[in-house]
């Protein structure tokens, strides 16, 4: 289905400090410049971005009190930074500084003098007219301070901005730090229309990832080089839709209650806590990835009774996905083989007494398979399994059922896709697929795709990702429908950990321009006995499928790893510098 846009070319003016950019904000301003329905007309420099150094003017000769300013300063924190950066190296880094001068060098640019109060900054006079003269429809600010004043009415739709937190817990400062210190397992950010109120902006898209609650510089890094796509994603539905989209958001139309306070940048005091709760984190962590190893295990429930699925000695089973053939259930799942580190697809027979037979593999390649996703098209069985390691989504046939399945073609290559899901609904074949792509991994963006039939091409919906969070993204088994004819998802809450709950979603919306579901149920593990996660729901006649996670001694483990591995130990290396500078002012008072 063709669109056809709501408004022909967005004007876009932008807001700098300096050319001298980071590598996430370079990204984003080059691929404005790429993109045939956006035109980048301006490029405003903030003259004084460059704050003044700050002139103590009544030194303090007393070593204690030295010593007692230091400690009630950033000190320690700013020394956590530096050596969490150089730890935790990222292969991306979003905050690799770039010189924009060349991209942009055939964009108007001018240079302003904003007037500055404490904390903001005001954008006057013959400046603020040239702006307004440019009839602009979006201003992206990559600069200044906290803006004020008539810069807010200077285009059309208003000045966009990122907030990297979710606002509706986290405003203040730093961002994405909080969540870390406070061990909270969710890390927002969030793109908004800046208005006069502070931390008050209209909220155009909110992307949840989970937190990388090890490391500050790691959960920064990704979530800032993941959310860098968002502006490019809702610039181009405002040119698709026009403004009533934007004005229709959720988000846009959410009314916040903030009761927390403004958060500011860690004293040493929090910082020094900091460490604290990162060596328990570390040394926890660690503990676990020796000693314990990861185990799934296939659960199915009638009324009256809750059955398991035992596995052979040395794997375990997940992903349940039943169907029904000549009045027999047959149960196909990721059959892991510890040993070879590889997953296949098994298959077992379910019998009217809820008698398992022994499994048998049904389909097997060089690479890794999982989430068997099997169903029924034009009186012929065919499989979606999970090939991400093949680097592509792969459809099989039945020849034999249920034994023997053949390759048949390649639905989309040179993609990173998890969870593939088939639906058939309205003379349409959809696709449901979360994949991982620039930053974001493959629990937090789900995708959706239809076609006329399963074997021609694809088309993304225009809206996808459809969903940017780690909470409800990734798919958790087959779509279904009640009896009132209205459509269910199971997704998965990677939240806390990966695979940790099931939620089961109504979709209330489904075409090809537009998406919306919400959560209606929530499976826990702890319903289903001692474990530590659930991630596939499915259903046929009366019975219920699940798999759940726990964690397994591992009988070959090694003291000598574990005290190497826990990379905690080097949280005293910051400490150790902080107290060297202590004992510097304190035996030479400087």
């Amino acid at each position: 289905m063709e669109i056809k846009p709501k408004i022909n070319k967005l004007k876009i003016g932008i807001l700098l400090n300096s050319f001298t950019i980071e590598s996430w904000v370079y990204e984003i301003i080059n691929n404005l410049l790429k993109e045939n329905y956006i035109s980048v007309d301006l490029v405003v420099l903030n003259d004084l971005a460059k704050p003044k150094q700050k002139i103590n003017i009544k030194e303090k000769t007393n070593r204690f009190s030295k010593i007692k300013n230091d400690l009630n300063d950033n000190y320690l924190f700013y020394n956590y930074l530096k050596w969490d950066k150089n730890y935790y190296k990222e292969e991306i880094d979003a905050f690799e500084k770039k010189d924009s001068a060349k991209i942009l060098e055939n964009i108007e640019t001018i240079s302003v003098n904003p007037r500055r109060t404490k904390f903001s900054d005001f954008i006057e006079g013959e400046d603020l007219k040239t702006i307004q003269s440019k009839k602009l429809d979006v201003i992206i600010r990559f600069g200044f301070r906290i803006l004020k004043g008539g810069i807010f009415n200077s285009a059309k739709y208003g000045v966009w901005s990122y907030h990297h937190d979710d606002n509706i817990e986290y405003r203040g400062g730093p961002g994405l730090f909080w969540e870390i210190y406070e061990n909270n397992p969710k890390s927002g950010t969030i793109l908004q229309i800046l208005n006069e109120k502070l931390d008050d902006g209209k909220v155009i898209y909110r992307s949840i990832s989970n937190t990388k609650n090890l490391s500050y510089h790691k959960n920064r890094n990704q979530n800032y080089w993941k959310t860098s796509t968002i502006i490019l994603r809702r610039l181009k539905h405002l040119h698709l839709f026009g403004w009533e989209f934007i004005k229709n958001l959720e988000t846009y139309n959410e009314k916040l209650i903030y009761n927390k306070g403004i958060y500011t940048f860690p004293n040493n005091k929090q910082a020094l806590r900091l460490h604290y709760k990162l060596f328990i984190r570390n040394f926890k962590f660690n503990i676990r990835r020796h000693f314990f190893e990861e185990y799934w295990e296939i659960i199915f429930k009638t009324k009256n009774k809750k059955f398991k699925l035992q596995p052979e000695k040395g794997h375990w089973y997940a992903d349940p996905f039943p169907i029904k053939n000549k009045d027999k259930i047959y149960l196909f799942f990721e059959d892991f083989n510890k040993k070879e580190g590889i997953g296949c697809i098994s298959f077992a027979e379910i019998d009217r007494n809820n008698k398992v037979s022994k499994p048998k593999i049904a389909l097997k390649e060089n690479f890794h398979l999982s989430y068997p996703h099997v169903f029924e098209y034009e009186g012929c069985y065919y499989m979606i399994p999970e090939s991400k390691e093949n680097n592509s989504i792969r459809l099989y046939k039945a020849k034999e059922f249920p034994y023997k399945w053949d390759y048949v073609k390649t639905l989309m290559s040179d993609i990173k896709a998890v969870d593939s899901t088939i639906l058939f609904h309205k003379n349409k074949v959809w696709l449901f697929t979360n994949i991982e792509n620039h930053g974001a991994s493959t629990w937090e963006e789900l995708h959706i795709f239809h076609s006329n039939d399963i074997f021609e091409d694809w088309e993304p919906h225009p809206l996808n990702p459809v969903i940017s969070n780690v909470c409800s993204s990734r798919p958790a088994g087959n779509l279904f429908t009640n009896k009132n004819n209205e459509l269910f998802r199971p997704n998965q809450d990677c939240s806390i950990t990966y695979g940790y709950a099931t939620n089961i979603s109504q979709i209330t919306k489904l075409n090809e321009l537009e998406y919306e579901e919400k959560i209606i149920h929530k499976i826990y593990p702890k319903e289903l006995g001692n474990y530590k996660g659930t991630h596939t729901y499915n259903k046929i006649d009366d019975i219920e499928f699940y798999d759940a996670k726990k964690w397994l001694k591992n009988k070959n483990y090694n003291f000598i790893k574990l005290f190497k591995s826990i990379r905690a130990i080097y949280h005293h290396k910051p400490i150790r510098l902080y107290l060297k500078h202590l004992m510097k002012i304190f035996i030479l008072g400087k």
